[in-house]
C-alpha cells in the first residue's frame, strides 16, 4: 500500500494548533497584563489575572461566533475557483471552492 503524503503534516498539526493556540493566548494574558509582565527571573511572581476579570464572557463568545458565521456565509455566497483534492483510498476526489481571500475582504 502506498504511503499517503499529507500537506501541512496532515490532520495532526492543525489539530495541535487548535488546542495549543488558545492555551498560549490564555498563558500570555496571565503572564503579561495591565498589572505588569513576567520578568526573566526565576524569583519574579506571575502577575495573574486582574481581580474581577473573567476568562469567559458572553460578549466575546458572541463576537467569535458571529465572526465565524460571517466568514462561513461569505464562503458559501462568494464565487470561487473549483479545485480537486488528493485522491482518496476509494479513488474519488473531493471538490473544493477556492475563495479564501474573498471572505476576508468582503
Amino acid at each position: 500500500m502506498k504511503q499517503q503524503d499529507f500537506e501541512f503534516f496532515g490532520p495532526y498539526v492543525p489539530g495541535l494548533i487548535t488546542i495549543v493556540l488558545p492555551l498560549v493566548v490564555l498563558g500570555l494574558s496571565y503572564a503579561c497584563n495591565a498589572q505588569g509582565c513576567v520578568q526573566l527571573s526565576p524569583w519574579s511572581p506571575l502577575p495573574g489575572f486582574p481581580p474581577g476579570q473573567s476568562i469567559y464572557t458572553s460578549e466575546a463568545m458572541l463576537a467569535v461566533t458571529g465572526w465565524f458565521g460571517l466568514v462561513l456565509l461569505l464562503h458559501l455566497l462568494l464565487p470561487g475557483q473549483p479545485a480537486h483534492g488528493v485522491q482518496l483510498p476509494n479513488k474519488q476526489r473531493l471538490n473544493y471552492k477556492l475563495n479564501g481571500a474573498l471572505p476576508c475582504l468582503g
